[in-house]
Order: C-alpha cells, then sequence, then structure tokens
C-alpha cells in the first residue's frame, strides 16, 4: 500500500499544481495548505461521525459574552463549525440565533436585565452570546466539528487514515490555484472523485453496524 505521509502530500501537490520545485513554492508554504486542507477543511467535506462530537462549557455568574477559543481549557479553538440548531443549556433546549440583529431586537444592548438561567444563546464568528445573562455556572453543549487533531509537521506523519492522503493533496491543490487565479477544474476533479471514495470507504466500513447516533 502507498504510504501517504507528508513527503508523499507534498509531491502529489506539486504535480497537480506545477509548483516542482522550492524555488517556485517553498515546502512550508505548500505544508501550510497542506495542513489548512487536512485539519480544517477535510473534517467539514467528509462529514465522518469521528469529527462530531458535543462541546460543553460552564457558564461564569454575571457573564453573558464568551469568546470561542478561550472556552473549556481552549479546546474551543478546534471548533471548526457548529452543527445545526439544537443547543442546550442546563439540559433544557435553547433559542438559538446566528443572526446578531435578530438576537439584539429581542434583548437589547445596554439594557440591564435579572440573571437566571439563560435561554437564548447568539453564535456569530468566534463569540457566544447568553441572555438571560447567567447567574450561576450553567452547562452549555453544543454539537460541533472538530479540526484534525494533529498538523503534519514531520516528513514521515500520515493522517489519521492515511488512505486520505491524495483527496489532502486535491484540496491543498484547490486552495493553492484559487489563491494565484489559475484554473482549478483538474483540483476540483480530483477532489471530488476521491471524496466520492472516502465516503464510499465509510459507508462500507458501517454496512451491518447499527448507526451511531447522531445529534
Amino acid at each position: 500500500m502507498y504510504e501517504w505521509d507528508l513527503t508523499a502530500i507534498r509531491s502529489k501537490v506539486r504535480s497537480i499544481t506545477g509548483y516542482l520545485s522550492t524555488g517556485q513554492m517553498a515546502d512550508g508554504t505548500i505544508d501550510g495548505h497542506i495542513n489548512q486542507a487536512y485539519c480544517n477543511e477535510l473534517p467539514r467535506l467528509l462529514g465522518h461521525t469521528q469529527f462530531h462530537v458535543w462541546f460543553t462549557f460552564d457558564t461564569v455568574a454575571s457573564t453573558g459574552e464568551y469568546t470561542i477559543d478561550d472556552l473549556a481549557s481552549d479546546d474551543g479553538a478546534n471548533i471548526i463549525a457548529f452543527d445545526g440548531s439544537y443547543i442546550t443549556i442546563d439540559d433544557a433546549d435553547a433559542s438559538v440565533y446566528y443572526d446578531r440583529a435578530a438576537f439584539f431586537a429581542i434583548w437589547p444592548e445596554g439594557e440591564t436585565y435579572t440573571e437566571g438561567t439563560p435561554t437564548d444563546i447568539l453564535i456569530e464568528g468566534r463569540k457566544i452570546w447568553l441572555r438571560t445573562i447567567p447567574d450561576d455556572a450553567y452547562e452549555v453543549k453544543i454539537p460541533v466539528t472538530r479540526k484534525c487533531p494533529e498538523a503534519l509537521e514531520e516528513a514521515t506523519d500520515k493522517p489519521l487514515d492515511p488512505s486520505w492522503g491524495p483527496l489532502i493533496a486535491f484540496i491543498a491543490s484547490e486552495i493553492i490555484l484559487l489563491e494565484k487565479g489559475r484554473d482549478v477544474s483538474a483540483a476540483e476533479a480530483g477532489k471530488r472523485y476521491y471524496l466520492s471514495l472516502a465516503g464510499y470507504d465509510a459507508a462500507h466500513r458501517l454496512s451491518g453496524q447499527r448507526a451511531a447516533p447522531r445529534f
């Protein structure tokens, strides 16, 4: 079986993009695009259950605004997407908003509110707002998509599933070509092909098994 480590993926990216030498594009630049593809883009595209988790954090009394990257011992920095609108606060369903104007039309900024158990949550960018403002520590549970945990740094580092190597290479190549204003049709076609194979492999592994619970 072909060993899809960082060196092999980088070589594939050079072949797809035509940047064959370090004089045309440095290894570090290509590796950065590879890890963008692997850590951030791949989990969203694959949609495998291993990337979907419950993210939880506890509120702080009298605090209604939170920075996601600072939550749960900084584990919030690993979140790349929020899955759907089902969020609980203190085990009760919360009203979820992704529209700042709609949220603050209900909860105008600058107003004073009686603190209590939050019922409404706004998620915008990397920020979370809760209303009413909590008066105690309450557990907030949000279904999220996480990035791949470890970037590929050493020449022999491999993805969680080495068979993802070609898919990562085509995603990274598409990113590079887009940035350079070049034609991405071949890279896009390769991405679609290997994405379909990855989806088939996942379905095949799960065949005959009871489906994993979703959020």
